[in-house]
Parts: structure tokens; C-alpha cells; sequence
């Protein structure tokens, strides 16, 4: 808010600009503090004395190389044009066919596709700090529909009002990439279950979006579609969305989950969506990179098509496997009948028939042998 004091807005400005210049402005602010403690012209550095939202707001608009006054002057008109339609609608003044001439539609003071940040939200103060990309003016509600660009709200879409939007760099807008991710990979769409608190409870059959991973708490940092609220919860009670054409089924005697693919009956273990999200070895190619550089790897190996399957996938075929178990039952049969030793290798690679050794017949015992 601007002070209504003009002696006191010049001051506030001219202070601020000082500190902003300043090679460490935390410090030279404390010391201008300090220097000038209990002097009414200074009250504004004060957390409680007169004037400090707006030096605040000052020093906000100098970080980020905008002009102050006229911003704060317009939100001021805002507010007070607002005040008096809700005091308006309070004592039940309508002006509408009164013949008093209505205010003209104010043209946008953002543009479509400017960067944004967020300031000011009592109702949700998570908000603030955030970088917005504005989408539209919505005149009906006089408010500036924008999207979140990156963070923990990526993608989120709200309606606020100018007040709470500031003009801000390009440099400041929040990287996805330095949000730390978990097993199930950031932007996942999960499903909430389990939960058994009374006071979380609410939040089981709940959808949202996986934003990041908290190790120190060893929680996911969760997005709820019904609020935009951001919620911790233990990797128990999270699970991921399946794709179309995936049944999930649950091992009663292993006390796991399996999947099955109903179109090509493709059956595993690990959850389609984080497999297919997460490359394979991705995890390994990116924090054991330095690692790796002093290993030797054999370029021209022979690959086989299961060196690309994920553990305990692949295809399983009964009918195949009962068909090559009779061909060898056959062919040890042939060779018995021929006098040979037939051995089949577990690998498959060879086959091995081997003739019988003939044993030697022993001489029958007589009785003179035994006198002998």
C-alpha cells in the first residue's frame, strides 16, 4: 500500500534505492537501521512502523528493475474502486438503470505471454514467490487468468486479481529439473489410498501429479487435482496411474502387484507408467557417469533381444515350452533305442550322443576256482 504521507513515500524510495545500490544491501540496511533506531523518518524498517509494506515493495520493484510509484498508485485505484462497489452491494445501492453512466472496461495492464510473479495472497501464501505466465485479461471478473511455469504449481492455471501480479525477469522462472525426484518420476499421476489418519483420511481416492521428493521426510510432494493443495504422503499410499489397455492384479502369495497388458497379455511385475516414463538405466548413466569412464566396454558383444527387457519381463509361451519339452522326450527315447547315451544341454546350444559302453561279462565262478 502507498503511504498517504508524500514526504514519507519520497523518503521510503529514496532510502530503498541507497540500500539497492549498496555492494551488500542486507548489511547497510542494518546499520542504516541501527544509526537511525527511534527516528519517526525511519519507522518504515521496521517490520511494524509506518511505511514498511510499501519499502518492501520498493525494494521488490528495484530487484527486478521496475518502477514502483505507478504500480503502486493503479493497485491503490484498484482497491479503492473495489472498496466502494462492495460497500455498494453491502447497503444494497444498485446503480444499474439508474441512469448514473457506468464505469468504462479498463484495458489490461499485463500482456498475453508476459512473465509474471506472484505477491500478496493471504488465502494461499504458497503462492507467492511463484513465477505466472499471464494467458488472458478475464473482464467479467477483473482478474488476469496465468499459469504456473514451473515448481511445485507447474502447469497450475488460476485467476488473480492485479494486485497480486508482478513484473519479473525471465531468469527467475523456476527450473523442473531442480526438483529431486523419487522412484515414481515427477509429473506422474497418482491416486491416494490407504491413508488411516482421521485428519487425512479425506484425501484417499484423491488424483493429483507427483512434484518432487522430499528425502528428508521420505514423502512424496503431491499436487491434489481438487485444490491445487500440495500434500507429503509415504510411498505406500501412492499409485500410479495406469495406462489405457493395463489391469493391475494383485499376488496373494507373494503379496505383490502384477500387470497385465490385455491387449498383447503382456504380464510384469514393474508399474507401465513409471517403466515407460524412466529410461532404463537412467538413474545409473546420470549419477555414476564419473564411475563409468574407466570402464572397458566391449562395443561388438552379440545383443539379444532380452538384454532390453526390464527384470522379470519378457514373454512366456506354455504351449512352446510343453512342445520343446516332448521333442527332447522323443529324441532321448530314439537314442535309447539306437544303444546310445543322448544328453541335451539346459542351454540349448548342443546336443550330445554318446554309444553305450558294452560292460564286460565276468567270468562264471566254479568251484575249482575257489580251491585254487
Amino acid at each position: 500500500p502507498l503511504p498517504d504521507n508524500a514526504a514519507t513515500v519520497e523518503k521510503i524510495e529514496k532510502t530503498a534505492g541507497h540500500i539497492h545500490k549498496s555492494s551488500d544491501p542486507t548489511v547497510f540496511e542494518r546499520l542504516v537501521q541501527e544509526k537511525n533506531k527511534g527516528s519517526a523518518d525511519f519507522a518504515f524498517l521496521s517490520e511494524t512502523g509506518y511505511g514498511h509494506d510499501y519499502y518492501r515493495f520498493v525494494r521488490h520493484c528495484l530487484e527486478r528493475q521496475v518502477e514502483p510509484r505507478p504500480l503502486a498508485e493503479k493497485a491503490r485505484k484498484v482497491k479503492e474502486d473495489r472498496e466502494r462497489k462492495e460497500a455498494n452491494v453491502k447497503n444494497n445501492v444498485f446503480t444499474m438503470g439508474s441512469g448514473a453512466p457506468q464505469p468504462a472496461k479498463k484495458d489490461p495492464t499485463f500482456k498475453e505471454n508476459e512473465l509474471m510473479e506472484v505477491l500478496g495472497l493471504k488465502n494461499k501464501p504458497d503462492y507467492n514467490g511463484k513465477i505466472v505466465r499471464v494467458l488472458r485479461y478475464c473482464a467479467d471478473v477483473d482478474r488476469y487468468e496465468v499459469r504456473f511455469e514451473g515448481g511445485r504449481y507447474d502447469t497450475v492455471v488460476v485467476k488473480l486479481r492485479e494486485e497480486n501480479l508482478m513484473y519479473c525477469s525471465v531468469e527467475q522462472r523456476e527450473d523442473k529439473k531442480d526438483m529431486p525426484e523419487g522412484e515414481i518420476p515427477n509429473g506422474t499421476r497418482i491416486e491416494i489410498r490407504g491413508l488411516q489418519s482421521e485428519s487425512a483420511r479425506w484425501m484417499n481416492g484423491q488424483k493429483g501429479v507427483v512434484v518432487c521428493w522430499d528425502k528428508e521426510t521420505e514423502r512424496y510432494e503431491l499436487r491434489l487435482d481438487v485444490n491445487n493443495d500440495v500434500k507429503k504422503v509415504k510411498p505406500g499410499n501412492i499409485r500410479a496411474e495406469l495406462p489405457e489397455g493395463w489391469e493391475e492384479h494383485y499376488d496373494e502369495h507373494l503379496s505383490r502387484y502384477y500387470y497385465i497388458n490385455t491387449k498383447t497379455q503382456k504380464v510384469t511385475w514393474k508399474h507401465p507408467t513409471v517403466a515407460n516414463t524412466r529410461a532404463k538405466f537412467g538413474k545409473l548413466q546420470e549419477h555414476n557417469a564419473e564411475e563409468l569412464d574407466e570402464v572397458e566396454v566391449d562395443e561388438n558383444r552379440k545383443m539379444y533381444e532380452v538384454d532390453d527387457e526390464e527384470e522379470c519381463e519378457g514373454g512366456f509361451d506354455l504351449q512352446q515350452l510343453v512342445k520343446k519339452v516332448e521333442e527332447r522326450e522323443e529324441r532321448r527315447l530314439a537314442a535309447e533305442e539306437r544303444g546310445e547315451e543322448f544328453d541335451d544341454s539346459d542351454d540349448g546350444m548342443h546336443q550330445i550322443a554318446k554309444k553305450r559302453k558294452k560292460k564286460k561279462k565276468k567270468d562264471a565262478t566254479t568251484v575249482e576256482m575257489l580251491q585254487e
